[in-house]
C-alpha cells in the first residue's frame, strides 16, 4: 500500500491520495504537473516506483480560487459610517475602475459609487492611515502612516486585498505618497519633523533616492511624462527630477529645484496639481489666500487668477481646473487661460437638520438667503475623468460625489454624512412593545458625539421612502442642542458634546447627558426636547431606565464625574433620590432585579461597585464590594440577575445581583497590555464583545470563557459597542469619529439566532425576530420576502433582506402564540392574518373542535356561507341562524335579507335562516345600510358584511 502522506511534490497538483505524477523529476523541474502525464492505481503491490504508463491522458485539476462571500467561519467589517480625510493626500480615484480610496482610521475604505458598495483593507500595524494613492492600472494601492516607525504599504487589488510589499525607511509618519505613470516607482514624503524624501523601486524594496526637506509638505503630484514631480508647503514649490540610470545599490540624493516665485515667494501654497495629456506643460497650484497659479516646465510662474474666495483649500487637474475653497465653494478654471468656467453647487448648510430636505426644491430654497447660511468647507478632491464624476470631502466630513459630464449643469450623484469628530455613545431602538407602534424603522441604531448632535441611523432605509432625504439615505435624523441654547451657555472645546445617550424601554422618549451635566429629554415621535434638568456639576457618563414598575412608568438613573447617582421619575422627570456612597467618578449604573425587587448598581474609578435594593420607594446599598482594579463599564443578562464587569486589570467579574458576591471570572487570551472599556452583550445572552485602550474588540463565548475573534480597525479609543436585535451584527463606534458594522459568521449568527428563538418560546410568547434593518424595514408591519424578491429590493445596499418566511406572506410583527394570545376564545373572535403556520392552524382546529358551540370550521369547503374576507368579520354559529343588522334599525326588529341575493348565492335556509319573497333593491337610507353603508348595490363576495348572534349589533353599545 502507498503511504498517504505522498502526494506529488507540485503545488499545483490536486491528486488524492496513492495517486501518483509521473515523471517526478520533471515536476521538481517545473513546479507543475504535466497535462499529457500518465496515471494509474497502484493498490496491490507496496512500491515505491511510479506505476506503469497506460496511455491515458488526464486532465489536471485547478484549484478554483474562493469567491469572497464563501468566508463564513470569521467576522467580517461590512459597512464603515465615517471617513478621516484630512486632505487630498488622503483621498484617491481610480480611473480605470472607477474606485474612491479613503482612509476610515486604520482601514481603507475602497468605494465603488456605481454600485454602492464598499470594500476594506485593513492595516496590520493597526496604525492610523495618513495618505493613500492608486497606481495608473489600479492593480495596485500604496498606503502611508503616521505614528513611530511607519511604513510605506503596497497592495494589490483583487477580490481579497493583498500586502505585496512594505517599504520602511520614515521615523515620525508619512504625509504623502504617490505612483509614478508606469507605476515602476514609489515616492514618500515624511512629516515635518521626519523632514525626508524617498523614491523607491518598491518591487525590489530599494530606494533609489533621498533627500531633506525642511519645510511642511501639503500636496505631491506627478508629472504626466514621469520625469518629475512636485512639492508644494509654506513658501515651497519644489520639482524634483528622477535619475533612473543609477545602478549602484545605495540610494542616491535626489535633484530638486525650487520654483521662481518672485514677488509671491512669501506665500503658504495647499494644493499642486501637474497637467493632464492635453496641458502636460503646466503645473497649477493653489495658496491659501485664494490664489491659482500656472507653472511652466522652467519652473517659472507664467500667470495667476484670484478665485474670489478668502482661501482655497485643495486643487485637481483634469479637462478642467477644480479648485476647492472654504464656505463649500468649488471653482471650476479652464486649464489653457485659466478663465472662469463655473462653480459646484453647493452642499448641505451646517447647524440644519437634513431630515428637513426631502425635495430637491428645499435645497434652491435654503440656497436663495445663503448669506445667513455656513457651509462645509473642501478639504479634498478627486476627479474621475472616464467617468465624469468629482468627489469632493468636506471638513464636516461629508462625502459628496458630483457629476460633471456638463460642467454647466452639475447634478450631485451621491452623499454622506458622518460625523466630523468624536462619537461618544451608541444605543439601538428597542422592539415594539405590546400594541404600540414603532416609531423608528426596525434596525434603526443611534449615535451621540462630541459635535452636540444626536444622530439616528438606519443602513437598509435607503430603499424606502419613509425618513429619506436628499443628503444621506443612510441618516434619518440629526438632533442639534446647541440651536436649544444659547451660544454663551455652550461650553468650548474637549467640554462640549453629548456623552451619553439611552431609549426607554417603549421607544417614546430619549434621554442624554452632556459633559456639562445637563440631562435632556427628547420625544421621539416629533423629535422634540421635552425636558431639560441641570442634573450634574459634570459630564454624564452612563444612563440607564429601569423595566416598567406595577403602576406602568419608568425609573431613570444617571451617573457622573462629579461621583454622584440620580433617581429621576419619568413622569415630570423629578428628582426621586441622590446616591453618593462612591468616593470617585461612577464610570457605569444599571438597573437590576435582585429577588423580586428592583436592585440598582453602580461601579466607580474607587474600585467599588454598590449593589442596592429599592425598599419603601428608596434605594438602599445592600452590598459594597471593593475589588483589586476599577470597573469601567457593565452589562446584565437577560435575567438581569448577573452584572458582567469589564475591569482595568483585564478581566470580566460576573456578580449576582442578590448576594453580591463575584461567581465566575473571565480573563482576556489575546492580551496582556491595556484595559478593558466598554462591554456588551448579544440579545441571545452567549457572546460578550468587549474593547479596551488597545483599540482590538474581542468576541467571548460567555459560557466557556473562549475567545471567538479579534478585531481591529479603530485608529483611536472604542467608547461604544451594541449587537444588533438580530444577532446578526456588532456596531462599533471610536473617538475617531467612524462607525463600523461587523457582520459575525454565518455559523455563529445562525447560532444565536436559535437560541434567542427558543428563549422566546420558553417564555410563552413566540414573536419574529426584527431584522436589523440593515435588512429594508418600515415602520408599518413588516412582511417577509422571498429571496428572489430580497435581493432585488437589496440591489443598491451591502446588507441583503432577511425572511423569516420564504415564498408566502408573512405575520404581522406583533403576532403572538396563539395560547399566549388567548386562543382558546378562537371560535368566537377570528383575526385574518394571511397564511398561518401549521402549529397554527392545528391549535386553531383543535380549539374549534373542543368548543361547545358549532363553529364552522375555516379551511371547510361545504360551507353555504361565503369565507370572510376581511378581519372584522365575526365565525357565524349556524345552529342558531344568521341575523343582519342595521345601525339604522328601529322597533321594528330585524331586517329581511332580499331573495335577489339569495338567488346569486347558495340557498341560506340549510343554515337556519328562512329566505323571504323577492323584492327591489332598497331604496331608502334605512334599508341602504342594513346591506353596505352608503352604497345602492347589494354586497358582492369581496366586500364585508356584519353578523351577530341572535340580536342586533346596535343592542350593544360597546359593539362597533
Amino acid at each position: 500500500q502507498i503511504s498517504s502522506k505522498e502526494r506529488c511534490p507540485s503545488p499545483l497538483c490536486q491528486l488524492p491520495s496513492r495517486n501518483w505524477c509521473w515523471p517526478k523529476a520533471k515536476v521538481r523541474e517545473s513546479g507543475k504537473c504535466s497535462t499529457n502525464m500518465l496515471r494509474k492505481r497502484k493498490l496491490a503491490k507496496a512500491t515505491d516506483e511510479p506505476p506503469a504508463a497506460s496511455g491515458k491522458i488526464v486532465k489536471r485539476i485547478r484549484k478554483s480560487r474562493p469567491s469572497s462571500g464563501s468566508n463564513t467561519d470569521k467576522v467580517v467589517l461590512e459597512r464603515v459610517l465615517g471617513l478621516t480625510t484630512a486632505n487630498n493626500a488622503s483621498l484617491t480615484c481610480c480611473e480605470v475602475k472607477g474606485i474612491v480610496a479613503y482612509p476610515a482610521g486604520c482601514t481603507v475604505v475602497l468605494y465603488y459609487p456605481r454600485k454602492n458598495r464598499q470594500q476594506h483593507i485593513l492595516s496590520p500595524a493597526r496604525k492610523p492611515i495618513s495618505c493613500i494613492a492608486f497606481s495608473q492600472d489600479g492593480s495596485h494601492l500604496c498606503t502611508g502612516e503616521s505614528g513611530h516607525q511607519p511604513v510605506v504599504r503596497v497592495w494589490e487589488l483583487s477580490e481579497s486585498p493583498s500586502q505585496v510589499q512594505e517599504l520602511p525607511g520614515h521615523r515620525f509618519g508619512i504625509s504623502m505618497v504617490a505612483f509614478s505613470p508606469k507605476s515602476k516607482y514609489v515616492v514618500s514624503v515624511g512629516y515635518e519633523h521626519d523632514m525626508t524624501v524617498i523614491v523607491w523601486k518598491w518591487r525590489s524594496a530599494q530606494q533609489l533616492a533621498t533627500n531633506k526637506i525642511s519645510t511642511k509638505v501639503t500636496a505631491l503630484s506627478f508629472s504626466h511624462d514621469g520625469s518629475y514631480f512636485v512639492t508644494a508647503g509654506n513658501r515651497h514649490i519644489r520639482f524634483w527630477y528622477l535619475d533612473t540610470s543609477n545602478k549602484v545599490g545605495k540610494a542616491q540624493p535626489l535633484q530638486g529645484r525650487s520654483a521662481v516665485l518672485g514677488e509671491h515667494r512669501g506665500l503658504n501654497f495647499v494644493g499642486v496639481g501637474c497637467g493632464d495629456e492635453r496641458t502636460s506643460f503646466a503645473t497649477y497650484a493653489v495658496t491659501t489666500n485664494g490664489l491659482l497659479m500656472q507653472f511652466s516646465q522652467e519652473r517659472r510662474m507664467e500667470k495667476f487668477v484670484s478665485l474670489n474666495t478668502p482661501s482655497a483649500l485643495s486643487i485637481t487637474v483634469g479637462q478642467h481646473i477644480y479648485c476647492g475653497c472654504v464656505d463649500g465653494v468649488v471653482r471650476v478654471f479652464d486649464p489653457h487661460s485659466l478663465s472662469y468656467v463655473s462653480s459646484l453647487p453647493n452642499p448641505h448648510p451646517l447647524g440644519v437638520d437634513v431630515a428637513s430636505f426631502i425635495d430637491a426644491s428645499a435645497l434652491l430654497e435654503s440656497t436663495d438667503g445663503k448669506s445667513k447660511l455656513t457651509f462645509p468647507d473642501v478639504c479634498a478632491l478627486t476627479l474621475d475623468s472616464p467617468n465624469n464624476r468629482l468627489t469632493c470631502i468636506y471638513s464636516d466630513r461629508s462625502m459628496y460625489v458630483w457629476d460633471i459630464s456638463n460642467v454647466q449643469k452639475i447634478g450631485k450623484t451621491r452623499s454622506f454624512l458622518y460625523h466630523p469628530s468624536t462619537i461618544w455613545d451608541i444605543e439601538m431602538y428597542p422592539e415594539a412593545v405590546g400594541d404600540s407602534p414603532s416609531l423608528l424603522p426596525p434596525g434603526t441604531f443611534i449615535t451621540a458625539g462630541a459635535d452636540n448632535t444626536i444622530r439616528l441611523w438606519n443602513v437598509g432605509s435607503e430603499n424606502s421612502s419613509v425618513f429619506r432625504n436628499i443628503y444621506s439615505k443612510e441618516l434619518i435624523r440629526i438632533i442639534d442642542v446647541s440651536k436649544d441654547q444659547q451660544s454663551d451657555d455652550l461650553p468650548d472645546g474637549d467640554a462640549a458634546g453629548i456623552r451619553s445617550i439611552k431609549v426607554s424601554p417603549d421607544g417614546r422618549r430619549l434621554a442624554s447627558g452632556d459633559r456639562s451635566g445637563n440631562l435632556r429629554i427628547h420625544d421621539l415621535q416629533f423629535f422634540d426636547e421635552a425636558v431639560i434638568v441641570l442634573a450634574h456639576d459634570a459630564d454624564i457618563v452612563s444612563l440607564d431606565y429601569s423595566q416598567p414598575r406595577i403602576s406602568g412608568d419608568y425609573l431613570l438613573a444617571s451617573s457622573s464625574r462629579d461621583r454622584l447617582v440620580h433617581v429621576f421619575d419619568t413622569v415630570k422627570y423629578d428628582l426621586l433620590q441622590t446616591l453618593d456612597d462612591h468616593s470617585a467618578a461612577v464610570t457605569d449604573v444599571k438597573f437590576a432585579s435582585s429577588g423580586d425587587a428592583l436592585g440598582l448598581v453602580s461601579c466607580a474609578n474607587d474600585k467599588s461597585v454598590m449593589f442596592r435594593t429599592l425598599q419603601e420607594e428608596s434605594f438602599t446599598c445592600t452590598h459594597h464590594v471593593a475589588g483589586k482594579s476599577s470597573c469601567q463599564s457593565m452589562a446584565l443578562t437577560n435575567e438581569r440577575g448577573t452584572v458582567i464587569a469589564a475591569c482595568q486589570d483585564r478581566l470580566i467579574r460576573l456578580y449576582d445581583v442578590a448576594s453580591g458576591k463575584c461567581a465566575r471570572t473571565i480573563k482576556l487570551s489575546t492580551n496582556d497590555t491595556g484595559s478593558l472599556g466598554k462591554v456588551a452583550l448579544d440579545p441571545s445572552g452567549s457572546v460578550l464583545a468587549t474593547c479596551g485602550s488597545d483599540r482590538c474588540i474581542n468576541l467571548i463565548d460567555l459560557a466557556s470563557g473562549d475567545t471567538v475573534a479579534s478585531l481591529h480597525g479603530h485608529s483611536d479609543a472604542i467608547t461604544g459597542l451594541k449587537f444588533t436585535l438580530d444577532c446578526l451584527r456588532l456596531i462599533s463606534v471610536s473617538a475617531d469619529g467612524c462607525i463600523f458594522i461587523w457582520r459575525l459568521s454565518k455559523m455563529l449568527g445562525e447560532m444565536l439566532q436559535a437560541k434567542l428563538v427558543d428563549q422566546r418560546r420558553a417564555s410563552g410568547v413566540y414573536a419574529p425576530l426584527v431584522q436589523s434593518a440593515l435588512a429594508l424595514a418600515s415602520p408599518g408591519p413588516v412582511v417577509a420576502q422571498s429571496n428572489k424578491e430580497s435581493t432585488a429590493a437589496a440591489a443598491d445596499s451591502t446588507f441583503t433582506v432577511l425572511a423569516d418566511h420564504e415564498g408566502e406572506e408573512g405575520p404581522s410583527p406583533d403576532l403572538q402564540h396563539p395560547v399566549a394570545s388567548g386562543a382558546g376564545d378562537v371560535g368566537r373572535f377570528s383575526l385574518g392574518v394571511g397564511h398561518l403556520p401549521g402549529w397554527a392552524r392545528e391549535q386553531l382546529q383543535s380549539a374549534e373542535s373542543e368548543s361547545s358551540e358549532a363553529c364552522v370550521p375555516r379551511a371547510r369547503k361545504a360551507t353555504t356561507l361565503p369565507r370572510a374576507q376581511t378581519k372584522w368579520a365575526q365565525r357565524v354559529d349556524l345552529s342558531r341562524g344568521l341575523t343582519v343588522a342595521s345601525e339604522f334599525q328601529g322597533d321594528e326588529g330585524v331586517l329581511h335579507v332580499e331573495d335577489a341575493w339569495s338567488e346569486n348565492r347558495p340557498r341560506l335556509s340549510s343554515a337556519g335562516v328562512t329566505p323571504v319573497s323577492a323584492s327591489p333593491p332598497c331604496q331608502d337610507a334605512e334599508r341602504r345600510h342594513c346591506i353596505r353603508a352608503g352604497s345602492e348595490e347589494l354586497p358582492s363576495a369581496d366586500k364585508t358584511w356584519v353578523v351577530s348572534r341572535g340580536k342586533s349589533a346596535c343592542d350593544d353599545d360597546d359593539d362597533d
